[in-house]
């Protein structure tokens, strides 16, 4: 029991401090530049929209999440599933030990990287260069840091990771600007999805 909630608190930390890092750079970038915190959240996209666009946002997701089923499936039939696996060990403490993981698992990459990729650098480049270039360049640099998380990950789950990197961020970079009206809160919602929904079939099927 002790263990159990030690193990919570550390990934109620890790959550907390990956929302605060990834946060700040936007946040901080505007309040320098504008000297005013006012109007952050809607810079970012931090803003409500209609309930079509979170409908046509998971649609869309699912229709993308095709690719990342189908890496799931082809790693687990080729090396017996997939080395890298975040929740790793979760599953084994409980079902409500796992469930608690997932949710904060799925609020840690959606808030956090939605943010910093989408909300601050996709519509800036986006506003710089046009939808095509700028909706590239920002899923090329959202491809950089998923190169240091795969790591050591045996080379074809690499090159399947970083593909599906790249469109799962072109994808949400399309949906914010093409389908939602600028806002991030449905890939948010749709990037939390698609980490749970994982994690629950690498972990459990």
């Amino acid at each position: 029991m002790i263990d159990n909630t030690i193990y919570l608190i550390g990934q109620l930390i890790n959550t907390i401090a990956q929302i605060v890092l990834f946060s700040s750079i936007p946040f901080l970038w505007y309040i320098i530049s504008k000297r005013s915190f006012k109007g952050v959240f809607k810079y970012l996209g931090l803003k409500n929209t209609n309930k079509q666009n979170y409908f046509q946002a998971l649609k869309i997701t699912s229709l993308a999440y095709i690719f990342s089923f189908s890496i799931i499936v082809i790693l687990k039939l080729i090396q017996g599933g997939m080395s890298l696996n975040p929740l790793d060990g979760s599953y084994d403490r409980g079902l409500i030990i796992f469930t608690i993981s997932l949710v904060l698992f799925g609020i840690k990459a959606g808030l956090s990287e939605e943010i910093l990729f989408r909300g601050f650098l996709g519509k800036r480049l986006i506003c710089k260069f046009g939808f095509l270039k700028g909706n590239l360049l920002q899923t090329g640099i959202f491809i950089l840091p998923h190169v240091f998380t795969f790591g050591k990950s045996p080379t074809l789950e690499v090159i399947f990771g970083l593909i599906n990197a790249a469109i799962i961020g072109y994808v949400f970079g399309y949906i914010m600007d093409k389908k939602s009206n600028g806002s991030i809160l449905p890939i948010i919602i749709c990037h939390g999805v698609v980490n749970i929904t994982s994690s629950i079939i690498i972990n459990i099927i």
